[in-house]
């Protein structure tokens, strides 16, 4: 089967409905969305929905700006971007969504798969970024494979054929395979705001039979988005971001 590995969505509708209509033809069977549906981007609702429609096709765990959507999580971690975006967010953002995202796990344990936001560790607040971080976050881990967001940079950890603790980035359209020579963690980077260098909207997918994971890349209409962004008022270094992919 295969699986679209998602992450950071961010109210980027412009971004996620470009995902959505790539994954279209790709015979999806299911959905792993690793967190962050909301913050930073101008059209939450447009974001919501559309992962809501994708019924039980999608497995959802709570990103960090969803967490404090829900009540879940302190703004005090969030700098003053970060917090500007989520206030205006839920100015627009009804009872009925907060409890959804309130009903969301902060994991999903699909057996070989785990699906987190930031680490097994700590779903909501690690950034995980390094191998030390990885050696970490394996005791007393079950599963294959970890897919994580949060950082918004497409990342793979597993060990080298010698069994060393590996981290690496990846490039657009590489293909990773998993072997079972030790667990692999895999970011496929951020859907709504990627921070790789690469404006591009960043996800993967996941063939559980080839065992492959392929990182996708594809274009979105960023100036539309940053026009919307002016519109509420977001603070410009968010705006201006987008551009650069940082």
């Amino acid at each position: 089967m295969i699986h679209a590995i998602i992450s950071d969505i961010h109210s980027n509708y412009e971004a996620f409905s470009e995902v959505l209509n790539f994954l279209g033809s790709k015979s999806v069977s299911s959905y792993l969305i690793c967190g962050d549906i909301i913050g930073y981007g101008p059209q939450p609702i447009e974001c919501i929905k559309a992962v809501r429609e994708l019924g039980d096709k999608a497995k959802i765990v709570l990103g960090n700006h969803d967490a404090v959507l829900a009540g879940k999580m302190d703004i005090k971690w969030f700098n003053d971007y970060a917090r500007k975006s989520i206030e205006i967010t839920k100015e627009r953002i009804d009872k009925d969504t907060v409890e959804w995202f309130c009903a969301l796990p902060e994991k999903i344990d699909l057996g070989k798969i785990l699906i987190v936001h930031g680490s097994p560790k700590s779903p909501l607040k690690e950034y995980l970024l390094s191998e030390i971080q990885y050696s970490d976050n394996l005791e007393n881990l079950k599963s294959e494979i970890v897919f994580f967001g949060h950082t918004h940079i497409p990342m793979c950890f597993c060990k080298d054929e010698n069994g060393k603790n590996m981290g690496d980035f990846i490039k657009p359209f590489a293909r990773i395979k998993i072997n079972d020579k030790g667990k692999f963690f895999i970011n496929p980077g951020s859907v709504g705001q990627p921070r790789d260098g690469n404006s591009m909207a960043s996800f993967g997918l996941f063939d559980d039979e080839k065992m492959v994971f392929e990182l996708i890349r594809i274009d979105y209409d960023v100036k539309k988005v940053q026009k919307l962004m002016k519109e509420i008022n977001m603070p410009q270094l968010l705006i201006e971001r987008l551009d650069m992919g940082y």
